[in-house]
């Protein structure tokens, strides 16, 4: 009896059936575990079988006045492939800030989306997740829509932004992450920041306005110093 070869799309249900992928990170300014893009392709490549691959396509376009990437996560054999896409929105360049760390930041943040729509993993139903990218569904952050509609309204701000937005906030925790990251900052450092910013211990609690003030203190210190 001839025995068949998997189609691909046996091969893909096959992977999101079996996959595991845990969540091996620390977000050291949020305080809560999350999965990396680099976390997902680890645990996919145990799964595929010889001849079976992971593709990552980057795409960066202009839409108005910000610029988008457009991430690909593809698994291939031979001349066959299953795509799926997702897109980030690259955050507010700041003074200081590298503007390589702040593509790499939403590129791996575009990324992940599209390995989780390819392979089907839900990170809404993970709390701490939930508590990043929905923050107004929570009935203790009506402040947040609050200062959204105050920064609209007021022009003269000078860290206004046009408005809040769950991609806005994730992408900006996912920045701070990647600056304290490299530059080496203490925890020391990070708590002093937080505690000049907002009297607000968990950063979940953050509007996208305090954020962007704490990503700028972090990115005006050399690393290895306290602010202070």
């Amino acid at each position: 009896m001839e025995i068949k070869e998997p189609t691909i799309g046996r091969v893909l249900h096959s992977i999101q059936k079996n996959l595991k992928a845990p969540k091996g990170q620390t977000n050291k300014f949020g305080g809560y575990k999350y999965r990396s893009c680099e976390d997902i392709v680890e645990a996919v490549k145990k799964l595929l079988p010889d001849g079976y691959y992971i593709k990552l396509n980057d795409e960066l376009f202009l839409m108005g006045e910000r610029h988008y990437i457009k991430a690909e996560a593809s698994i291939c054999v031979e001349q066959e492939s299953i795509t799926a896409t997702a897109f980030a929105r690259e955050a507010e360049l700041k003074k200081g800030m590298d503007l390589a760390q702040l593509t790499g930041a939403t590129s791996s943040y575009a990324r992940k989306y599209a390995l989780n729509g390819l392979f089907g993993i839900d990170d809404t139903k993970d709390a701490d997740h939930e508590s990043v990218s929905n923050p107004t569904e929570k009935s203790h952050y009506p402040a947040i829509r609050a200062a959204s509609e105050k920064y609209k309204k007021d022009n003269t701000a000078k860290d206004v932004v046009p408005h809040v937005s769950s991609s806005d906030k994730e992408a900006l925790f996912h920045q701070i992450e990647q600056i304290i990251d490299e530059k080496k900052i203490t925890k020391g450092a990070i708590t002093a920041i937080k505690k000049g910013v907002t009297k607000d211990s968990y950063p979940v609690g953050f509007t996208v306005p305090q954020m962007i003030k704490v990503r700028d203190k972090l990115l005006a210190l050399k690393g290895y110093e306290e602010p202070f």
